[in-house]
């Protein structure tokens, strides 16, 4: 793959009932042999070159910390449109496959004295699972939980942590 890669982007810091931060940055990429899985008829994955792509977009973030570091807000949104640019006259200017158009992240976390917990949600719109962009995997939603215990024991900081994953038991299928 060779990528041609250009973003701009703004974040600004507000010192507000503790610490508010957000931004956003533009990113544009173009894409020569972009190398894409695409399922057989068999079900199967197999690699595919897409001589040129397009993929462009924006991500957003908004965060707050409350003063002492007690609790922590995290928002993060990215849209991007990954296009086939190939010239190819049945998939030029068709969604990439498996590639979302919205991602967002939500998480809250709790941090106080030896306690930590984590409570982060993750939305994924639909995808497209082939290049005529006819079939679409379904848009899903995961809620991950952590907690954990620390303890500073002379000078090396310890944690003891329980994580579950996908706690809404959503069926959803990931392709890189």
């Amino acid at each position: 793959e060779k990528c041609e890669h250009s973003e701009a982007g703004a974040e600004v810091h507000l010192p507000w009932l503790g610490n508010l931060s957000g931004g956003m940055t533009y990113f544009h990429n173009f894409v020569k042999d972009l190398i894409e899985w695409h399922r057989r008829f068999d079900g199967r994955y197999h690699p595919v070159n897409i001589s040129r792509a397009k993929i462009y977009g924006h991500e957003d973030f908004i965060n707050w910390k409350s003063p002492k570091d007690i609790f922590e807000v995290k928002y993060n949104n990215t849209v991007c449109y990954a296009k086939n640019k190939s010239g190819d006259r049945l998939e030029d200017g068709k969604f990439i496959p498996f590639r979302p158009r919205y991602l967002t992240n939500l998480s809250f976390e709790v941090n106080y004295k030896i306690f930590e917990i984590l409570y982060h949600i993750r939305w994924v719109s639909e995808r497209f699972t082939g290049p005529a962009n006819t079939k679409r995997e379904e848009p899903y939603h995961l809620e991950d939980l952590t907690l954990a215990l620390k303890k500073r024991l002379w000078e090396v900081e310890t944690k003891l942590r329980w994580e579950w994953h996908n706690l809404n038991d959503e069926e959803y299928m990931l392709i890189h």
